[in-house]
């Protein structure tokens, strides 16, 4: 997926067929349609699987990097939080084996690690001491904090 453009909060000319433009038009709507929800967003991991890992180039000119920064921008756009996953779980393409089951989805023990940052993180905005993660179309993570509960944005 093209990252096109961040643009600037509150613009409506963004392309949602974009990283940026499709991001964006999930967390405005979230922000629309439920203006209470609290919203944290994470970066993705590290990965190698079927050939796609960090240093690919994708077919868009794009590498992980370049979108995990992305979300990072969203982020302050919209003063949402972000957890960077990519940079603080301590997964990387070295141990990948040790932590996921097929060097993109995590086993228990790369959930563990992911859990000893993350749930810090989440306890900044809440007491609660678990939550469930979705990944929305546009790639992205997010999870919703709500008044007494953790839920995750639906697919």
């Amino acid at each position: 997926m093209p990252l096109g453009d961040l643009g600037s909060i509150g613009d409506t000319a963004f392309n949602d067929r974009t990283f940026y433009g499709a991001l964006r038009k999930a967390i405005e709507f979230l922000h629309s349609a439920r203006p209470e929800l609290r919203i944290l967003m994470l970066t993705p991991l590290h990965k190698d699987h079927s050939s796609y890992d960090v240093n690919f180039v994708n077919g868009a000119g794009h590498r992980l990097a370049e979108y995990e920064v992305a979300i990072k921008k969203i982020g302050v756009m919209y003063a949402i939080p972000v957890y960077d996953a990519f940079a603080l779980s301590g997964i990387t393409k070295i141990n990948l084996e040790a932590y996921t089951l097929d060097g993109l989805h995590p086993n228990d023990a790369g959930y563990r690690r992911i859990t000893r940052g993350l749930i810090p993180f989440i306890d900044a905005f809440t007491h609660q001491r678990s939550c469930s993660m979705s990944r929305y179309s546009c790639g992205a993570t997010f999870i919703i904090l709500r008044k007494n509960r953790v839920n995750a944005m639906p697919d």
